[in-house]
């Protein structure tokens, strides 16, 4: 009632679960609106500050930055034996889930707020998504079969001077109260994930009203942005003497290469109607420009 939906505006996650006796488990999840600002300096100077070690501290430290050194062992020894055990947990976890019954999962994101901002440039980007949808239902076989949609997306470039090229993206699902519709009817994603030998898995998708205006310095400038924070950070975590995540994370060639022989099969269709694609000659002259319409 009233105090379930007090409960909901409270809390930013918010779960309900249920299971009769049929063993049919019914699980909700409702999430409120995530703000996040990215900025450059702000990340270097926390992880400056995670990183940093004083002289005197240095040879106390080294001995701990391995976390896995107290147990005798290493991360990158740890992280091999887990990828050894890794098919025994993934059949055991697969026959326990089996042992479950019906699972029934929706969840409700609110949305996600991003802005993308630099001390220096100032800001450069903005992402919105709202009302993110999602189903998942297993069946006892293990056979799952999941649809979502969001409501909409919006991606900003806010280095341009022109409001015509401002929104880069920009994609409209249709309204809330149609998000129970079929795929068929509506507009979003619905894929079947059946259990190895069950059949064959399938990805449909069908957007509408998707509009995208391109202008190449905006996704360079984006690109820059990220690269350049990514490598500063890799610069300051190199500085210590902790274990390297290459280490942790190589895999032996053999393996690699026998699991990229494997064939992955799955039926796709894209469905898309009225996509609006916008090409300016230049980011500085908003006159001239090439425009693609896509009715269906």
């Amino acid at each position: 009632g009233n105090e379930d939906d007090d409960d909901e505006r409270k809390t930013f996650v918010h779960v309900k679960y249920k299971k009769d006796a049929q063993l049919l488990q019914d699980v909700k999840v409702k999430t409120r609106m995530l703000d996040c600002v990215i900025v450059n300096e702000t990340i270097l100077e926390v992880l400056r500050f995670l990183y940093s070690v004083k002289d005197g501290e240095s040879a106390e430290r080294a001995e701990f930055d391995d976390p896995f050194a107290a147990a005798g062992t290493s991360a990158a020894a740890a992280a091999k034996l887990l990828r050894e055990k890794a098919g025994v947990v993934i059949r055991r976890s697969r026959a326990a889930i089996q042992k479950l019954g019906s699972v029934k999962l929706q969840s409700e994101f609110d949305g996600l707020k991003i802005l993308v901002t630099s001390k220096v440039t100032g800001n450069i980007s903005s992402l919105e998504v709202e009302e993110l949808f999602c189903s998942v239902n297993r069946g006892s076989s293990g056979d799952s079969t999941i649809e979502g949609r969001f409501g909409s997306i919006r991606m900003k470039n806010l280095l341009t001077e022109f409001e015509e090229q401002r929104s880069f993206l920009e994609y409209t699902g249709g309204k809330k109260e149609r998000r129970s519709s079929k795929i068929a009817q509506n507009f979003g994603v619905s894929a079947f994930l059946p259990v190895p030998g069950n059949g064959e898995p399938s990805v449909t998708a069908r957007f509408k009203a998707l509009r995208i205006v391109f202008v190449q310095k905006f996704l360079f400038e984006l690109q820059t942005y990220f690269k350049s924070l990514a490598t500063e950070c890799k610069k300051i975590v190199s500085k210590t003497k902790r274990v390297s995540m290459e280490e942790v994370f190589v895999r032996e060639p053999s393996k690699m290469k026998k699991r990229s022989n494997e064939p992955r099969k799955a039926r796709v269709k894209l469905t898309t109607e009225g996509i609006d694609v916008t090409f300016p000659r230049h980011s500085k002259n908003n006159h001239e420009a090439v425009r693609a319409l896509i009715r269906s």
